[in-house]
């Protein structure tokens, strides 16, 4: 559902369209301890007052949950029951060779416990620690598809690759750019340039500085249409 924004704070613009995740607008809620309370889609929480539907019109007194809203994976302490053979996702982009969303093949599974575990992954010696911010396991469901697409199509490579992260982006402008601003704004950056500081609080992109060449010697105008260009990719 679609929804108007009557007010501007840090995240929101007055008057701009945004789509509605959830909300409990009902007359039932009104009458609780419990504020009504709208999800934006990307933004969080908020009043339901503050909104209108896109016709101007006041939210309907109902309660309302997107169908297009993520399934947000319930964490419990059966999801750590690994062994050698296993596939794992990563759902974290600070590791140095592993890749956000990659599936990995496990090798080795050590010191388990109901929450983490010490694993090794196929192609990489090291030992990496299994918790659930930073992988999952497949689902039953990935687990069948992706031993059908391992017999049907091409099949996948679940061995680590010894790759610059940076090397494997698709979007290489969008994440120097990104970078870039980021540490422009860290207080904290010390006696380092902008270029060292980035390359410092990103070491798991492996930047050098021969890779922002391609940007720094453009104007603030060009390199902000690249960035803007970059985020429709």
């Amino acid at each position: 559902m679609q929804v108007i924004s009557l007010k501007s704070n840090s995240k929101l613009i007055k008057g701009m369209t945004y789509e509605a995740y959830s909300f409990d607008n009902s007359i039932s809620n009104s009458n609780s301890r419990n504020r009504q309370y709208i999800e934006i889609n990307g933004f969080g929480w908020y009043l339901c007052k503050n909104f209108t539907d896109t016709n101007g019109n006041p939210l309907p007194q109902t309660k309302y949950v997107n169908p297009n809203k993520p399934v947000r994976q319930t964490i419990t302490s059966s999801d750590v029951n690994l062994k050698p053979g296993d596939i794992v996702v990563c759902n974290s982009d600070k590791f140095k060779y592993l890749v956000k969303n990659g599936k990995y093949r496990v090798t080795d599974v050590k010191n388990q416990t109901t929450w983490s575990a010490n694993i090794k992954l196929e192609g990489y010696s090291r030992s990496i620690k299994f918790t659930n911010w930073a992988f999952r396991k497949l689902s039953l469901q990935e687990s069948r598809d992706l031993a059908l697409s391992q017999v049907f199509d091409q099949p996948e490579n679940f061995s680590v690759e010894f790759v610059r992260k940076f090397d494997k982006e698709q979007n290489k402008s969008k994440v120097l750019i990104q970078a870039l601003a980021k540490s422009i704004l860290d207080p904290y950056r010390h006696q380092l340039d902008v270029i060292d500081w980035t390359i410092e609080k990103t070491k798991y992109q492996g930047f050098t500085k021969e890779d922002f060449e391609s940007i720094l010697n453009l104007p603030l105008s060009e390199v902000l249409k690249i960035y803007e260009n970059s985020l429709n990719n």
